[in-house]
Order: C-alpha cells, then sequence, then structure tokens
C-alpha cells in the first residue's frame, strides 16, 4: 500500500499548483506493531519537509510581488539568489530568497545600484 502526500497551495491571484510532500508504503500482509500507523521518525521527515514547502512557498509569493514596483508597474529586476535561514518553531528552515534591484524610476543624480533581500525579521 502507498500514500502520496501533497499540499496545494493556492496563490494571492488564484494559481492552484500541488507539490509532493512525500510518500509512505506499507505491506498489506504480515504487519509488524512497528509497521502499522507513522513511526516517529516518518513523522518529524513529514512535517520538516511541509514547513520547508510551506515557507519556501510564502517566500516565493512574496518576492513576485515585492519585485512589482510601488511608483511605477515596472517589474523589478532580480539581482541574485541566496539561502536563508529561518527560525520556526520546527527547528531551522533553509530557503531561497532573492535580492531584488532598485527600480530604476527611484534611481536619482549620483545612484549606487543597490538590492534588497528579506525584510527585516524576516531572515536571521
Amino acid at each position: 500500500m502507498e500514500w502520496v502526500l501533497k499540499l496545494e497551495t493556492r496563490n494571492g491571484w488564484g494559481e492552484m499548483k500541488t507539490i509532493e510532500v512525500g510518500r509512505l508504503e506499507r505491506r498489506v500482509v504480515g504487519l509488524t506493531a512497528e509497521e502499522v500507523g507513522l513511526t516517529l521518525a516518518e513523522a518529524k521527515n513529514l512535517l520538516g519537509e511541509l514547513g520547508r514547502l510551506v515557507l519556501q512557498t510564502q517566500m516565493e509569493e512574496f518576492i513576485t510581488c515585492a519585485r512589482v514596483c510601488g511608483d511605477c508597474p515596472k517589474l523589478q529586476r532580480l539581482r541574485d539568489q541566496r539561502t536563508r535561514k529561518i527560525q520556526t518553531l520546527f527547528g531551522t528552515i533553509n530557503v531561497d530568497a532573492a535580492r531584488i534591484s532598485v527600480c530604476p524610476c527611484r534611481r536619482g543624480p549620483g545612484f549606487v545600484d543597490v538590492s534588497w533581500s528579506s525584510p527585516d525579521g524576516i531572515d536571521s
């Protein structure tokens, strides 16, 4: 017998995406007591992966929204992407977080190209 655990997410503009969290397999005949239900290790792995996926999809949507300039409707350029360590109740989770360049409409004389990353308090 096999179980496939999936996370279904719907972003702010209604698009749906399904992400596989994990798989479990059990034989049907000849089960031992240890094979009934979830093991503690399986439960910890699934919960950890679920937390990572939820956090990663949140970061992806945050970056998508943050790329739209507040002064003009242009999409700001992604400068690069880095891994951030975020402390959660379930431990430290590594997520990909993009760095966004400042929109050209906000650049004045003597402007030095800078970028910004996730806001204070999100990464540690």
